[in-house]
């Protein structure tokens, strides 16, 4: 169970978040074998038979993976646009008119 303040939610979010800005630096300071700066989400390789091609950086799907948990802790914490929205939403429904006497 969290604490009244969230603070475990709130430790987890920074560590999360933090990870995404390392992840975007590794991608964005990327330097291939030529000394050359270049796009760091895919890299060339070859294939088992010797042909040259491109694969996605491993770090992209750590890097998504956590956006993704970062906007559920924040979704939890109701600090994004459509938790927001729902927490001031009155229930709708039918109720007692009370000038419906008059």
């Amino acid at each position: 169970m969290a604490s009244a303040t969230f603070t475990e939610i709130i430790s987890l979010l920074a560590c999360r978040l933090e990870e995404v800005e390392r992840f975007d630096g590794m991608l964005n300071d990327y330097v291939d074998d030529e000394g050359k700066k270049g796009n760091g989400y895919i890299y060339k390789t070859t294939n088992s038979f010797g042909d040259p091609i491109l694969k996605e950086h491993p770090a992209v799907r750590l890097r998504e993976k956590a956006i993704r948990h970062a906007h559920s802790l924040l979704a939890e914490l109701g600090l994004t646009q459509s938790a927001a929205q729902k927490v001031g939403m009155a229930k709708q429904g039918k109720g007692k008119n009370e000038f419906e006497d008059i």
